[in-house]
């Protein structure tokens, strides 16, 4: 009887353990995973670096997947449908999870596949990092840079590959791999303001420096660099100070640059006060002025042929579209008449509708304290009030950065991360386009 009972207390004893093991199993997987910083040293060696260039050239169509994935379904508690006004408290409702506490989010990019949201971060302590978001998972940190004040940047290439950009000190790093290896391409100067490439190896980059107006190139897919065209000498009457005691010049960077595949035309935006657009058609030999205004951000319309351009301006341009045939740009909305920003660094396409960002700089003329926020269209001509705040009762900048995903559309707002998911063109039935608003109807019902 007594070994009976021994038997039996030993057996729930056993069973007591290895439920107690299984339950810290368990536990443990659920924590979120925060990876120590990553050396910045720790990059690629020249052999693996070789390796990722020979795959990263192979012809588009070998070695790529031919599988279509279908995001998984988002529940309606995680990212409810977008109301036109998102001001106060309703902005609230579509952050996303587990986001709010790893920093400010500034710009990001969706790494298809992956499924991989990769996201330029300033941590709470100073440090810029890039960190991830994978589908249903937290996110974890992938590269630092660390604490030295300054930005960071994130570029993704026709072919998946990324760039990681910061500078003090200045570095530009490649992957081919989905940021699970990296090398360094370049160092000084910094920062790129956007890079485009032709899918066949050449790679542009806008430089945006002090005083300095060079559009950088890479032959070799992004591995090694050089600085190509200086806007400074091909127009040196803006290579010039901006007035009497200011050593800024009139064409002191550059903004954003376009290689459109079709035409094999290069479009270059410029900056401060020389704002302008050129494109070349001709390998960078000749330049021909297309717009009076730098573009900051552009996206592809859909059918091709046609571009839309963002400003950087308050009271003078708005959205621009660029006829790539016409070698054209038409302005199709402007934001002074809506007492809207004019600064506009994200614009983005989904299934044919159109999101461009604007906000707000901290240098804004004293009597104006605009709004700002997303505006919406159908076709990239006629625009409808989507997202918006403000009034500000100061003047102050504000950051919106947008990335369409499989399924929603993620949306950095002065550093936190929110989604909503995006419109179909039936949305546009009952609203009225700007210009078209009733007397006093701000927001569209």
């Amino acid at each position: 009887m007594k070994k009976s009972l021994r038997a039996a207390l030993l057996a729930i004893a056993i069973f007591l353990v290895i439920g107690a093991c299984v339950f810290f199993t368990l536990h443990q997987a659920k924590k979120q995973v925060i990876p120590p910083v990553t050396n910045i040293d720790q990059a690629t060696t020249d052999a693996e670096a070789e390796a990722i260039k020979k795959a990263a050239t192979q012809s588009a169509d070998e070695g790529r997947s031919t599988e279509i994935r279908v995001a998984a379904p988002i529940p309606d508690q995680y990212f409810p449908p977008p109301s036109v006004n998102l001001s106060g408290g309703k902005i609230g409702n579509q952050q996303v999870p587990y986001t709010d506490t790893i920093g400010d989010i500034h710009q990001t990019l969706f790494y298809l596949p992956t499924y991989t949201l990769f996201m330029a971060v300033t941590e709470p302590n100073g440090m810029r990092a890039i960190w991830q978001l994978k589908e249903h998972a937290k996110p974890e940190r992938v590269m630092a840079a660390g604490t030295a004040k300054g930005d960071i940047a994130v570029f993704g290439g026709s072919r998946g590959e990324i760039y990681v950009q910061y500078d003090n000190p200045c570095q530009l790093f490649r992957s081919g791999d989905g940021l699970k290896t990296w090398r360094l391409v370049h160092e000084s100067p910094c920062m790129f303001w956007n890079m485009a490439d032709d899918g066949k190896g050449n790679v542009y980059a806008a430089l945006h420096d002090w005083n300095t107006a060079v559009l950088y190139r890479s032959q070799d897919d992004g591995f090694t660099w050089e600085a190509w065209k200086d806007f400074q000498k091909l127009f040196p009457a803006y290579a010039a100070p901006y007035a009497d005691g200011d050593n800024r010049f009139k064409l002191r960077h550059l903004h954003d640059v376009i290689y459109d595949p079709q035409s094999d035309r290069l479009v270059v935006g410029t900056g401060d006060v020389a704002r302008f657009a050129f494109e070349s058609a001709d390998d960078g030999n000749t330049w021909k002025q297309i717009w009076d205004e730098g573009f900051t951000s552009h996206v592809a319309m859909s059918g091709g042929d046609r571009y839309l351009l963002g400003p950087d301006q308050l009271h003078s341009h708005g959205i621009g579209l660029y006829d790539v045939r016409k070698g054209t740009v038409t302005e199709v909305w402007n934001p002074t008449p809506y007492n809207f920003a004019g600064y506009c660094y994200s614009i983005v396409n989904v299934d044919g509708v159109y999101y461009a960002a604007f906000h707000t700089e901290a240098n804004e003329v004293d009597s104006v304290v605009p709004t700002f926020g997303v505006i919406v269209s159908p076709d990239g001509i006629n625009w409808y009030r989507f997202m918006e705040w403000g009034p500000l009762g100061h003047h102050a900048r504000t950051d919106i950065w947008l990335t369409p995903a499989p399924g929603l559309v993620y949306a950095s707002v002065n550093g936190a991360l929110y989604a909503f998911r995006p419109l179909d063109k039936a949305w546009f039935s009952d609203k009225l386009p700007f210009g078209a608003e009733a007397a006093g109807n701000a927001i569209p019902k």
